[in-house]
C-alpha cells in the first residue's frame, strides 16, 4: 500500500512541477509579449509624429498616404499583439 501512495504522491509532485514550469513560460512569454506592444506602441506614436511634423513642413501627397498606410500597418500589429498579450493572460 505505502508504494502505491509514494507512485501517486509522485505523479502529483511531477504533475504540480510541469504546472509550475508551464505558468513560468507562459509569463515569461507574457512579459515579452506586453514589451513588444509598448514598443509597437511607442513607434506608431512616433511615426505619426514624425508624418504630422513633416506634413506642417511640405509633404507630397504620395508621401502621405506612404507614411499613412505604413501608420496602418503598425496599427495593424498592435492590435495582432493585443489579442496575444490578450490570450496569455486568459491561460494564467
Amino acid at each position: 500500500m505505502s508504494n502505491v501512495l509514494h507512485t501517486l504522491i509522485e505523479q502529483a509532485s511531477e504533475k504540480a512541477d510541469a504546472i509550475a514550469k508551464n505558468i513560468a513560460k507562459t509569463r515569461q512569454k507574457l512579459v515579452h509579449g506586453q514589451d513588444k506592444l509598448n514598443m509597437l506602441q511607442t513607434y506608431r506614436d512616433e511615426c505619426q509624429n514624425g508624418m504630422h511634423s513633416k506634413a506642417s513642413t511640405g509633404m507630397t501627397g504620395q508621401q502621405l498616404r506612404n507614411q499613412t498606410a505604413f501608420v496602418g500597418k503598425i496599427a495593424e500589429a498592435i492590435a495582432q499583439q493585443t489579442r496575444e498579450v490578450e490570450f496569455l493572460n486568459t491561460t494564467l
